[in-house]
């Protein structure tokens, strides 16, 4: 299981079912600042792939 999970904050994963989950395995969720897709550069960098 991973340690920490980087996403966008899209309505999608603001969820309740997703900060329960979160809160029940302990995984640490981090949103990226909206506007910021730097911030999350390994995963923009399969955009346009």
């Amino acid at each position: 299981m991973p340690k920490t999970i980087v996403s966008d904050n899209g309505t999608e994963l603001t969820s309740m079912a997703i900060l329960k989950w979160v809160q029940d395995t302990g995984i640490d969720w981090h949103y990226i600042d909206p506007g910021k897709p730097q911030q999350n550069a390994f995963i923009e960098s399969f955009n346009g792939v």
